[in-house]
């Protein structure tokens, strides 16, 4: 039994320890949401649909083969059953095969080869958007939690900063060298960083709850992110020429345009064009009307087909294709607007980040200096006990200025990668890895196709 408790006990320390010693980064973090939030799981699942359109469009470059069977009864009234006499009721059997191969139909087939390509291109840059977007959430509710726990540390300091002055202060109440109304004083501002304290924790407990949203796990020991200046451009101009050629919601909206024009050309192709074909086949019959005996045919021809009317069905379609390019046109319009706006506003606003944190770390610092020198003064009757309490209050709210000012330059300079659509590149996050869920999903219906295929032999 001890035995048993001593091993149970090593077992609970190895894993405590191999938790400390994991920091879990931006990148494993983000690179978890990829691959397992709903709505980039929908994206991908989206393009692996539209991915099948393109193989059904491809397929109507190759041949369909066809075969029938037919068995029933037949009673036949026509001229030759009528000269034997009476109708003739036998049991019809067909069997046929045939096959027909597309030559030409003006390029109706190609165009609908294009349009679906394109819009699984599309949709592989809808993937990206979407891992991007999700990035972004996640790099906000990571820096959130760092953010808070630093401050949460801050404040605690700020605490027992608040706790050793009322303790001063009440030993010299005790012995008549110091005012009760001085430890009163002090009793109330340490009310008020415990007040800080817990209303830090609170906002630390619900970043949690959105990281462990994000990500499926809650948040254990974070790195530091650390700084993302070296890898920005250098400028705004080149940051917003790279971002109109690259952003996956920009390269989406093109591709949506690509395969509107494609749609049209394609649907101009079989409103304007005849469709011909090779038609090969051969059947074998019996009894049919009303004669007794084995018929069998073999053919070889090419059929062209050319439609001179559908009630306009094909010039609606043809308009319809047209004001989808108009649509297409204007999203992708809208999405390199909203790309540049985004990425102005993310790039002023890091630089106004950049431009106040020298700012706030001179006021830490001396604020820093106050402290030391108003503490010193107070020992010596120069400085009430206000003055040091006060003192007390701008460092920890210049302390906690600085560290967010901090933080807000490295918010900032992932708004920048995701405004640019490099976030996920500049991390190192792979969004073409399969997810395990897909991966076990795909091996369980190769597994289902190669039972069948065992089967069939």
């Amino acid at each position: 039994m001890v035995l048993r408790v001593w091993l149970f006990a090593l077992l609970v320390c190895a894993g405590l320890c191999n938790s400390a010693a994991f920091a879990d980064t931006l990148t494993d973090a983000i690179a978890r949401a990829v691959a397992n939030l709903p709505e980039v799981r929908a994206a991908r699942a989206n393009q692996r649909a539209i991915e099948q359109n393109a193989a059904q469009a491809r397929g109507a470059w190759y041949p369909t083969l066809d075969a029938s069977l037919g068995q029933g009864r037949e009673t036949s009234n026509n001229p030759t059953t009528r000269a034997l006499g009476s109708d003739q009721t036998l049991t019809r059997r067909e069997a046929e095969v045939s096959l027909s191969q597309l030559i030409f139909d003006g390029g109706a087939t190609s165009g609908q080869v294009r349009r679906f390509q394109a819009r699984a291109e599309g949709a592989g840059d809808q993937v990206a958007y979407a891992a991007e977007t999700a990035g972004a959430r996640v790099a906000q509710a990571y820096l959130d939690v760092v953010r808070l726990r630093e401050l949460i540390a801050i404040a605690v300091d700020n605490e027992k900063r608040h706790q050793e002055t009322l303790a001063q202060v009440s030993r010299l109440a005790d012995v008549g060298q110091g005012r009760r109304a001085d430890a009163q004083q002090a009793d109330a501002r340490l009310a008020l960083a415990q007040a800080s304290l817990t209303q830090l924790r609170g906002q630390l407990a619900q970043a949690e709850a959105a990281f462990l949203h994000l990500t499926g796990q809650p948040p254990g020991t974070l790195a530091d992110a650390g700084s993302f200046e070296a890898m920005l451009p250098v400028s705004l101009a080149a940051a917003l020429a790279l971002a109109l050629e690259t952003h996956p919601a920009i390269r989406a909206a093109q591709k949506e345009l690509l395969a509107a024009q494609a749609d049209r050309e394609s649907l101009r192709s079989r409103l304007t064009a005849p469709r011909l074909a090779l038609e090969v086949g051969t059947s074998a019959n019996h009894d049919l009307d009303g004669l007794r005996g084995a018929y069998a045919d073999r053919f070889a021809m090419l059929r062209l087909r050319y439609n001179l009317f559908r009630g306009g069905i094909d010039d609606a379609r043809v308009r319809e294709a047209e004001a989808r390019i108009d649509e297409a046109r204007a999203n992708h319009g809208k999405a390199r607007n909203d790309t540049e706006r985004d990425l102005r506003q993310a790039w002023q606003g890091l630089t106004e980040d950049r431009n106040r944190l020298p700012q706030l770390q001179r006021y830490a610092a001396a604020s820093a200096q106050v402290v030391a020198s108003y503490r010193l003064q107070f020992s010596i009757g120069q400085r009430t006990l206000l003055d040091v309490l006060n003192a007390e209050n701008e460092l920890f709210a210049a302390k906690s200025s600085q560290y967010t000012g901090s933080y807000a330059v490295t918010v900032g300079e992932l708004r920048v990668l995701a405004a640019m659509g490099k976030l996920l590149e500049t991390l190192g996050v792979n969004i073409d890895a399969t997810p395990q869920r897909e991966k076990a999903q795909g091996s369980a219906t190769a597994q289902r196709a190669a039972d069948r295929a065992g089967a069939a032999r």
